[in-house]
């Protein structure tokens, strides 16, 4: 190649040390080197910023030559998105035998336009706006295209639905701003449920249809990937089912959403599919985003979880002053204001903020720097991204080539390089983020709230030691204790400064100070976020008032809930979500653990058992602590667990086996920690080979589930008494005491054989039933008088004067005083179930119901928060009663206990 073309390459190129070497590299393999030169030296700048600076455009050419002079000669057309379709689809017919050779195809146009959108960003021909609305509707085309043939591949499989599909984009794909190495943020909608003419449901139909355009857009097998791919703003996540119908939609956004959902929701765009239910979804969204103007609070709950994913003071999208907040200040004025001014309902960043100003929101000052910053930065990411098509966000601060790069094709510079460019480069990427947090900081003093005498907090991190243990001690904090590190540590790692810090920090000692042990609170609070991984954000989560309540409950959770924590730290974000994390409970663990007995042995069982038990525990104890699940939720997830547990252990023993449940696991009642009340049942006769074998397995597991949790077996009558076994012939013919009339009452049998359960179901009727005399009363008496703790100074829920086992040895005595004899239908009900069996026997039925069902809604509590204790506060935010009300409550009770037992 001559020596002036040479020169003139390197004169426009952005990083003229590579430029030579690459057009030498593409020469090598052209077919017509000579043809090739002589078109470099008609466009030289076009050549010389194709190869003087991306790798990625450079390979395109180098493995599709022939792109050149479709470029060439349309460099000045604008992408035409129906033009491309038309193209693509008209190699259709051609490949009609191989989808994958039609992807291939598509992929490869796809490439190739891509290449000239990019080139005429690069030469100035088009600008940002244009460039990323151009590759947005490509990517529009494509998703349209991918649909297209595998909708009708499913259709020829599985019957025609009779049911409309759509894509809808959200983020940058939703915004028609996306950057050039972006993935796609999509959702996939079908219009109703109902089935296909092959019978197949419309979910299961486009579920395959939505799996199937997700792997078609990113697999490589086509010659590179179309786009990548990210699903996880539909409802509930990743947790959350991949397509839904247009009506789910509709009233997940209507009914449970987040804030920060809906904010997402701002950029949601038709993208391909069927057009009409697309724009129909689109509009009827937009209504519910702006059906009511956002409060203070959903902006701060929305920033922090958008100063949750933060990045370094160089990457460009995530850092302080970034791209993203940008989008986030426009996104949090068009919910204030577009709930009264429709034209701010936009998807696009740049038009909202040309709106906000003409209609007045924002000031010329706030707008040019909004806008300014945005198209700079947003830039600068896609020249990053260009360089190798890699989705990196980060300045290279350390490759002074690329970072002049980006520099000259920022502000399209051409001749001789200065040297100071990545210099350059830095000073107005730090000016830019500076001019986005003056916005910031300007925006949000309107909306977040810092009262008079709570300077400190605004500047805690550049505050003297004295006056920040102040500050503690004004909060009922030990200044001189790990208070001071705890709040230290968590500054420092959070985002200094700002008004959001500051009011996440105050929420934050606000809520330990109303717990009765501060101290405590904050060092479980400390611990809790180190373990999750959200110490860095902390205060920022402090800013969401449902944060703060969550917390605040949570403070006082018993060391063994913050040690489950610490190795399963993922049930945190996940347990966000009661409904979905029961869901995914029952419908994956539980599921697994009740199908686990198939190829598996009895160790891998028992690791697996105890993995479940913990992350139930846990769940339970977030969800308990805020009220999130009730009571009774919460002891049927118990209940439920411990069945599928006992009902493998019986598999794992064989047919003639089973499991006698008592007392509150028998009823559904069980609760944290509750002992396992238990019988072994074997179906042999006592002291035979087939017994031993039974017993020598049962003990083998009873040893290992009883290091997991407590299984207590006190409860053995007869000839095995103190053993942990009993055969049918003993439990049918013991007479029983009166304590064990009391716990057979609550029984119910687990075994893989239906036949052994109900042999023993009926074996412990006989059993009660030739146990009944009529002295019983009198016994009951006598139990009572040993068992309950009489102490009227002293509220005891459990043993006490009315508490729970008062009332059972109670409604027992009541009930074996009105039934001669016992049938099954009796065995194994719940202490409310009892009474309403009893009622007419009992003249405070309905205030006795209610006071079981407070007690054990306290007992819960109790049971899972450290030093907790009976008090209004309590009573009010668990029991739903005052303490005034439950202790007149507790007094009725307590006196129709007195005149049961006179």
């Amino acid at each position: 190649m001559k020596h002036e073309i040479e020169k003139e390459l390197l004169y426009y190129a952005p990083i003229p040390s590579i430029v030579n070497e690459n057009i030498k590299q593409f020469l090598s393999q052209h077919y017509d080197p000579n043809s090739i030169e002589k078109l470099i030296k008609e466009n030289t700048p076009f050549f010389s910023k194709l190869f003087g600076y991306s790798q990625y455009l450079k390979e395109i050419v180098l493995s599709h030559p022939g792109f050149l002079n479709h470029v060439l000669n349309r460099l000045n057309e604008p992408f035409n998105k129906e033009g491309f379709m038309e193209e693509v689809l008209s190699y259709l017919e051609f490949s009609q035998e191989s989808k994958s050779k039609f992807l291939k195809i598509l992929n490869n146009l796809k490439q190739r336009e891509f290449l000239k959108i990019a080139m005429r960003e690069i030469l100035g021909l088009s600008s940002f706006s244009e460039s990323v609305g151009e590759f947005s509707d490509l990517a529009d085309a494509v998703v349209h295209l991918v649909i297209k043939i595998n909708n009708e591949e499913l259709v020829l499989n599985y019957g025609m639905p009779n049911s409309e599909f759509c894509v809808i984009g959200l983020g940058k794909l939703g915004g028609r701003e996306l950057n050039y190495s972006s993935d796609i943020d999509i959702m996939f909608v079908y219009e109703k449920e109902g089935e296909t003419t092959k019978g197949i449901q419309n979910s299961e139909f486009f579920d395959k249809l939505a799996r199937n355009i997700i792997y078609d857009l990113t697999s490589r097998v086509n010659g590179g990937f179309l786009f990548r791919v990210d699903t996880r703003l539909r409802p509930d996540g990743e947790f959350g089912p991949l397509v839904r119908s247009e009506e789910s939609y509709y009233n997940y956004y209507t009914g449970r959403a987040d804030t920060w959902e809906i904010q997402a929701l701002v950029k949601l765009r038709f993208v391909g599919g069927e057009e009409e239910l697309g724009k129909r979804f689109e509009k009827n969204i937009k209504e519910i985003v702006y059906s009511t103007p956002i409060l203070e609070s959903d902006i701060a709950q929305i920033l922090s979880i958008k100063e949750k994913i933060k990045g370094d003071e160089y990457n460009v999208k995530k850092c302080t002053g970034g791209i993203r907040d940008v989008e986030f200040i426009t996104q949090a004025l068009q919910l204030v204001f577009g709930f009264k001014e429709e034209s701010i309902r936009t998807q696009n960043t740049l038009k909202a903020i040309n709106n906000l100003f003409s209609k007045g929101m924002i000031n010329s000052d706030i707008e040019m720097k909004l806008k300014t910053s945005y198209i700079l930065l947003r830039r600068i990411e896609n020249y990053i991204q260009l360089y190798s098509n890699l989705q990196d966000f980060s300045l290279p601060v350390k490759d002074n080539a690329k970072m002049m790069g980006i520099y000259r094709l920022l502000y399209s510079l051409e001749g001789e390089i200065s040297g100071d460019e990545p210099q350059k480069l830095l000073e107005v990427f730090k000016k830019m983020k500076g001019n986005v947090l003056d916005v910031k900081k300007t925006i949000f003093q309107n909306f977040l709230d810092i009262k008079g005498g709570e300077e400190i907090i605004l500047f805690l991190y550049n505050s003297d030691e004295d006056d920040v243990k102040n500050l503690l001690a004004s909060y009922g904090l030990n200044p001189n204790g790990n208070s001071f590190n705890f709040i230290s540590d968590i500054v420092s790692k959070s985002t200094k400064g700002g008004i959001e810090t500051s009011l996440g920090l105050k929420n934050l000692l606000r809520v330990v100070s109303k717990t009765k042990y501060p101290d405590l609170a904050l060092s479980n609070v400390y611990s809790i976020l180190e373990v999750t991984g959200n110490l860095p954000i902390a205060i920022q989560i402090f800013l969401d008032k449902n944060n703060v309540e969550f917390m605040g409950n949570i403070a006082l959770l018993k060391e063994v809930f913050v040690n489950i924590l610490r190795r399963k730290h993922w049930v945190w974000d996940a347990a966000m979500d009661p409904e979905a994390f029961t869901d995914y409970l029952r419908g994956n663990l539980f599921t697994k653990l009740k199908d686990f007995l198939s190829g598996s042995n009895l160790e891998e069982f028992v690791k697996y058992t105890k993995e479940v038990y913990e992350i139930t525990l846990l769940s339970m104890a977030l969800f308990r602590a805020n009220n999130l699940l009730s009571t009774n939720e919460v002891r049927g997830i118990f209940t439920e667990f411990y069945d599928i547990v006992f009902k493998n252990f019986s598999k794992f023993v064989g047919e003639e086996f089973g499991i006698i449940k008592l007392g509150r696991w028998a009823t559904g009642e069980i609760t944290f920690f509750s002992d396992l009340d238990t019988i072994y049942f074997i179906n042999h006769e006592v002291n035979s080979d087939e017994w031993y074998n039974v017993k020598n397995n049962v003990e083998k597991i009873h040893n290992k589930l009883n290091e997991i949790f407590e299984i207590d077996t006190r409860l053995v009558e007869g000839a095995h008494k103190g053993s942990a076994f009993i055969s049918e012939r003993t439990l049918r013919e013991s007479r029983l005491e009166e304590w064990q009339l009391i716990a057979y009452l609550k029984s119910k049998c687990l075994s893989s054989s239906k036949r052994v359960e109900e042999k023993v179901s009926q074996a412990v009727v006989n059993s009660i039933n030739s146990s009944i005399s009529n002295d019983l009363n009198q016994k009951f008496y006598e139990l009572r008088r040993k068992a309950i703790k009489f102490d009227s100074n002293k509220v005891d829920l459990k043993k006490g004067e009315g508490g729970l086992l008062d009332i059972e040895m109670t409604l027992s005595k009541i009930f074996y005083s009105s039934f001669k004899r016992v049938s099954s239908e009796y065995i194994g009900v719940s202490l409310i179930t009892m009474v309403e069996k009893l009622k007419e026997k009992i003249n405070i039925s309905e205030e006795l119901k209610r006071y079981i069902s407070i007690i054990l809604s306290i007992e819960d509590v109790i049971k899972i928060v450290e030093k907790s204790e009976l008090n209004d506060e309590v009573l009010k935010y668990y029991g739903k009663t005052s303490y005034e009300e439950f202790m007149n409550l507790r007094e009725k009770v307590i006196e129709w206990l007195r005149l049961e037992w006179k």
